[in-house]
């Protein structure tokens, strides 16, 4: 009983997040996941494709099955959450205002949580990375070095910035340990397993045709252009990311000057920084970019406002915050639900009839899915959703 009433709140986020993530329909290529072109990656080793190789693998083995990745969703998400309580300490005001935050349904949401292939290459990552790099950092043990083997090796498999930053982290805490002549058996170990996983990301052949001006997607900057982006793109793109955080620690900030109620640990703040850094200015070099590759970045942004409110009592603010979002994506989320199950009838209905084409009704609702607007019911598209629901590929649909 003890234990239930210690973690009631996150059993809470638990349950409330699962049955909002279950109204989250497939989006942008979740559909390819999920069908035959995910099955022909697969096939293929994703050669030439990514070396996200686990995060590849969740993506077609999730897409298609409904209620194991609304489990895993809002399994990790909570996690996610435990572990920043574990790195800023337990703080239950912060633990409603991270998920508030979090949750706030715009661009890093839907491409970070809602969108189903990005949430298993750029956020169910974190559940590998977070946990390793705390072990790291706070544990002695060597009973520890399973796990860290496990973990530090899969988690290098999601997201290239990641696995770089892994990568310079254990090898400057190993260095550090060394010179200290402390246990170095735990960063070690994390040190060989993420140069083995990063090995194996790296070996497909998809990054070299990146270095070579090959790759269609994936894109290399030029020096001049590096810089640019360094001024222009990356911090743009940073900005729009982490407009709820960014937002509260300007707010706080200008409160501080009259109340002066900040008590920052100066040597943390450091570190957060150049792990935002490390985070954000390989993307002046390669590309694509999106807002989904900013959510570790907001993780960092939160604890950096945990240390500014510490002294501040905003336990009723943090929680009026995590409701009224949790109500508004509902609304929004439920709404979406019913056009997207509306939109599969009225398909399916068509179809019965032998028509050819058909006609839907334009929701501004798709803006709040990725892809899912109508410019995404592209050719490409319509193909893996007529595959997905049993529908003939030679339909055509149009928007009013």
């Amino acid at each position: 009983m003890k234990t239930l009433k210690e973690n009631r709140n996150y059993i809470l986020i638990f349950l409330i997040s699962a049955v909002l993530f279950s109204l989250f329909p497939l989006s942008g290529d979740d559909l390819g996941w999920a069908t035959s072109d995910g099955m022909n990656l697969l096939n293929n080793g994703f050669e030439g494709y990514n070396g996200r190789y686990f995060g590849n693998l969740c993506a077609i083995f999730f897409t298609r099955f409904d209620f194991l990745r609304v489990i895993v969703k809002a399994a990790s998400f909570v996690f996610i959450l435990y572990m920043l309580q574990r790195f800023s300490g337990k703080d239950t005001q912060f633990l409603y205002l991270s998920a508030a935050i979090l949750l706030v349904p715009y661009s890093p949401f839907i491409q970070s949580i809602v969108w189903s292939a990005g949430f298993f290459n750029y956020t169910f990552s974190l559940c590998f990375i977070l946990p390793c790099i705390y072990i790291l950092l706070n544990k002695h043990q060597n009973f520890y070095i399973p796990v860290i083997i496990v973990l530090g090796f899969l988690g290098q498999l999601f997201m290239e910035t990641y696995t770089m930053l892994t990568i310079a982290i254990s090898a400057v805490v190993l260095i550090v340990r060394l010179k200290n002549k402390s246990n170095i058996l735990i960063p070690l170990f994390y040190f060989v397993s993420c140069i083995a996983g990063g090995a194996v990301m790296f070996s497909n052949s998809a990054y070299s045709q990146i270095l070579a001006g090959e790759n269609k997607y994936q894109k290399k900057s030029g020096a001049l252009q590096a810089v640019e982006n360094l001024f222009t793109l990356v911090p743009r793109y940073v900005l729009y990311a982490c407009i709820p955080a960014v937002l509260i620690i300007v707010l706080l900030l200008i409160y501080n000057k009259k109340h002066k109620f900040i008590s920052l640990d100066k040597a943390k703040l450091k570190k957060y920084i150049l792990l935002i850094l490390g985070l954000s200015l390989p993307f002046c070099v390669v590309g694509p970019i999106g807002t989904r590759c900013f959510i570790a970045v907001n993780l960092l942004l939160l604890l950096i406002i945990q240390m500014m409110t510490k002294n501040l009592n905003i336990n009723k603010i943090a929680k009026i915050s995590l409701s009224v979002v949790i109500c508004l994506n509902f609304v929004i989320y439920g709404v979406l639900y019913i056009s997207n199950q509306n939109k599969i009838e009225i398909i399916s209905q068509a179809v019965s009839a032998e028509e050819k084409n058909i006609e839907l009704e334009h929701t501004d609702l798709y803006i709040f899915a990725h892809g899912m607007d109508d410019e995404g019911m592209n050719k490409k598209f319509l193909n893996r959703f007529c595959e997905y629901y049993g529908l003939p590929t030679d339909i055509k649909i149009n928007f009013k």
